[in-house]
């Protein structure tokens, strides 16, 4: 299994955290996003056709390309410290807090978008980070 990562992104750092928690070492391909590798092939064409982060290729060639479906196939192939609860109930305790994370996540992750459309800092000098946001203009 592969794991297309960026390691700026939130939904990434999410699997990320969920397979520390868990203790998976997972094999990671770091994507870089400034150099588009995400909108060219192979991975926009063999990996994610969305391209969008993350994407966790199973040994099999099959990818999963969301958060939840993520976590919840880590889950099941490595049952050791359940996180997401081992019954319904557990499992629905698990999204209420996947949820409240994410949006920490997201409101953490805000102030850095920026005039050019990239979420991260950018790299070149043209480009100045948005310090703030004009209502009504």
């Amino acid at each position: 299994m592969l794991f297309y990562d960026y390691h700026d992104a939130p939904n990434p750092r999410v699997v990320r955290m969920f397979a520390a928690e868990k203790g998976i070492a997972l094999p990671i391909h770091a994507l870089d996003l400034a150099g588009g590798e995400t909108t060219r092939p192979p991975y926009i064409t063999d990996i994610n056709r969305t391209g969008q982060i993350p994407t966790l290729v199973l040994d099999n060639g099959f990818a999963l390309r969301e958060v939840l479906p993520i976590c919840e196939y880590l889950e099941e192939v490595f049952p050791e410290r359940p996180l997401i609860g081992a019954s319904s109930r557990g499992a629905g305790g698990g999204a209420d807090v996947d949820a409240l994370h994410r949006l920490e996540i997201l409101r953490n992750d805000v102030p850095s978008v920026h005039r050019c459309g990239r979420r991260n800092p950018c790299t070149l000098s043209s480009h100045q980070p948005i310090t703030a946001i004009k209502r009504g203009a």
